[in-house]
């Protein structure tokens, strides 16, 4: 998968933290994502499922596109106990993604939910 990152994330640890984060989402990078969560995580995909705890992370694969060719991260935002990332994939479709975080404090060390929203793009 090819990955585009974001230039708006340099001054912000919160922001690069919920840019990493998506990445590793969206790679299906379990342990990594394990890591930044916390033990009862939840992430919520619309009309797809809803994933609870770290030892769950795994079914990820079973809602999201698992061909993703191209991941672009438009922006990474924060503030607070709150962080969203819009972003695009590709595979023989394109589609824009919205996540929406909440971090378990302010300090941004764990995601504790993520809501999930995915709408294909016609062009």
């Amino acid at each position: 998968m090819k990955i585009n990152l974001s230039s708006t994330c340099g001054n912000s640890p919160k922001n690069k933290f919920v840019q990493d984060f998506t990445v590793k989402l969206l790679s299906f990078d379990f342990d990594n994502l394990a890591n930044m969560s916390v033990e009862n995580v939840k992430i919520l995909i619309p009309d797809r499922g809803l994933i609870e705890g770290r030892s769950n992370l795994g079914d990820i694969k079973k809602y999201l596109k698992t061909d993703i060719k191209v991941l672009t991260i438009d922006s990474a935002i924060s503030h607070g106990k709150y962080g969203a990332v819009l972003c695009e994939i590709s595979d023989e479709k394109d589609y824009q993604v919205s996540i929406h975080y909440i971090f378990e404090n302010i300090k941004a060390e764990f995601i504790e939910e993520a809501i999930v929203l995915i709408v294909e793009i016609k062009r």
